[in-house]
């Protein structure tokens, strides 16, 4: 039985990557910012072993794992983020010997303030518990389980928006954000999640060299951050979206899937999936939904400005 006293708690945001995408990955300053949402982990004591139980935004339980005191999978209900959860506990305890002796005998519940399924963080913001918990660095952890550029790591402790690259070693600062026209920005769920990890392996191993079109992402993420006009920022939106369709050789998403709605149409993160941000007049957003994408958000429910 476990004892519930007072548990240790922690809590981290979600993300949303407005500019850079995949070019984050090779340096590009990126435009991110930190969601009012985000992910607690409660730690308790247990009798025998490691109990973890990860549940969702409705309170059910996604994820239940029993570990040994020593890290090997006793039971699960997902083997894949068993092993997952087992890499991030082992290079925690690496980097902090002395969290080996925190883990044993301990249950561990996490709760997801947001949809898992919409893209938000639900790992970046595990890594960020953890390395809370374990007292490391969250971008060695990350760096040593999960990879990726390091942003939405940033932003789980972040209370603003950040501008943010990581070339030699992760650089960010917070920046004032909070446009005149945000009530013209909708953020619209795709319908499906892209496994980001996957969209991470698949850009690097193309091996592309994108000089210039870092140099324009990085000065568009400046750009943005001191628009004051829509008809602007959805000129950048554009201009954003042309430069990643020639470096992805896909389809931009508005040519996709809205080429004759008015506005400006933005993929955020991983293309193909998660959510698209729109720029326009809330009347078009019966037309969108005409297309088969009824889950439509305002930009300020989300994001932390």
């Amino acid at each position: 039985m476990t004892t519930r006293i007072t548990p240790s708690s922690f809590f981290s945001r979600g993300k949303l990557m407005l500019t850079g995408e995949y070019l984050a990955l090779l340096g590009a300053t990126t435009l991110a910012i930190p969601a009012k949402k985000g992910q607690h982990l409660f730690v308790y004591n247990y009798p025998e072993g490691i109990k973890w139980q990860a549940r969702d935004h409705n309170d059910d339980i996604w994820l239940d794992v029993h570990l040994s005191n020593d890290l090997n999978v006793l039971s699960s209900s997902d083997e894949h983020s068993a092993d997952l959860l087992v890499q991030i506990l082992k290079k925690a305890s690496e980097l902090n010997p002395d969290f080996s002796g925190q883990l044993r005998n301990s249950e561990v519940h996490t709760r997801l303030e947001f949809n898992r399924h919409w893209g938000l963080g639900s790992s970046s913001t595990l890594i960020d518990l953890v390395s809370q918990w374990s007292s490391t660095k969250p971008h060695d952890l990350l760096s040593g389980t999960m990879g990726g550029s390091g942003y939405d790591v940033a932003c789980a402790s972040a209370s603003r928006p950040i501008l943010y690259s990581n070339q030699d070693q992760p650089v960010w600062h917070e920046v004032d954000w909070c446009p005149p026209f945000l009530d013209d920005l909708f953020l619209i769920y795709m319908n499906q999640k892209q496994s980001s990890a996957a969209e991470v392996d698949r850009f690097m191993s193309s091996k592309g060299i994108f000089e210039d079109e870092i140099r324009l992402i990085s000065e568009m993420s400046h750009r943005i951050t001191k628009c004051l006009a829509l008809d602007e920022f959805q000129l950048l939106l554009k201009q954003h979206e042309e430069i990643m369709s020639s470096v992805l050789k896909q389809p931009a998403v508005a040519d996709k899937w809205f080429k004759d709605i008015p506005g400006a149409f933005k993929s955020l993160g991983a293309w193909g999936g998660d959510f698209v941000l729109f720029a326009g007049e809330k009347e078009a957003l019966e037309h969108i939904k005409e297309r088969g994408f009824h889950t439509i958000l305002r930009f300020n429910e989300i994001a932390l400005l």
